[in-house]
Parts: C-alpha cells; structure tokens; sequence
C-alpha cells in the first residue's frame, strides 16, 4: 500500500535531492552532450531506472547522473529530455492504437486534440525554460523543493499513522 512506502517516499525524495545537490556542487559542469560516450549514455540510461522505484524522478536521476560524469547541467538536462522522447513515443503509440479499434466521439476528439496540443505546448516552454534556467542556476532549488516535499511527506505518514 502506499501508506507503507510513504516513509521510503519521504527518503528518497530528499536523498535524491541531496545527491543532486552534491552532484551540482562537485561535478566538473565542463563537457557538452556531443561528447557523450556509448559507455556514459548507457550509465545515463541506468540511472533512468531508478525512476522505477518510488520518490526518485526520472528527469532528476538522469540529471543527477550527467552532472557526475563532468556534464554541464544544461547538457545533463538535455540528454535526459532526450532520453525521454523513446518512452514518450511508446507510451503515444500504446495509448493511440486504443483510439483505432474505440475513436472518439466528435467532442471527445476535440477534447483531446486540445489536450495533446496543450500537453506539447506547455511541455515544450517548460523545457525550454528548465534549460535556460540551468545556464546560470544551480539545482538548489530542486534540493529545497525536494527536502520540503519529503517532509511534507514524512510529517502526513507520522500524523496519519
């Protein structure tokens, strides 16, 4: 249940926070996405399974990653929105060939087309304003929105337990 892993939520969440924090602080920030091996894009798509596990983001253990391997963090953030785009497109296409054999109503269709446009649309701002974020931030802000979430968390599994 997700009461009992509301613990192990609240941990990670600021775990991570701390080794992205860290990984900011002592990593090198000097190498560009082109200069990415085979080896680290694999260590980078690793580091995107951990997403799997509750309280640890996909986006920031990728980052997380990039950042220990001397990536700079817009090239850590790049790569890993790039590495998105395969699961992304899966799950379109897994949710689409639904839309095939049960298409949607006239304003159901219009619903969703307006959804997915506005999806893309915000998505894509987001991204791009991450990035330019990251040109001349730290990720302490992610550290503090991370440390506070878990706390938040922890302080609802203790009160409601």
């Amino acid at each position: 249940s997700i009461r009992s892993q509301m613990a192990l939520i609240a941990v990670l969440l600021m775990g991570m926070g701390v080794i992205l924090y860290l990984a900011d602080r002592f990593g090198r920030r000097e190498r560009t996405v082109e200069s990415i091996s085979v080896f680290e894009g694999f260590l980078v798509g690793c580091a995107q399974a951990l997403a799997l596990i509750p309280g640890v983001s996909r986006s920031g253990a990728t980052i997380t990653a990039g950042l220990m391997l001397g990536f700079t963090r817009e090239a850590a953030a790049r790569f890993s929105f790039l590495l998105s785009a395969p699961i992304t497109l899966g799950a379109t296409l897994w949710t689409f060939r639904h839309l095939v054999t049960s298409p949607p109503a006239g304003e159901q269709l219009l619903v969703m087309a307006t959804g997915v446009l506005t999806s893309g649309v915000v998505g894509y701002l987001s991204i791009a304003f991450l990035l330019r974020y990251l040109r001349t931030h730290s990720v302490n802000l992610f550290l503090w929105y991370r440390l506070a979430l878990g706390l938040l968390v922890l302080a609802v599994w203790w009160f409601r337990g």
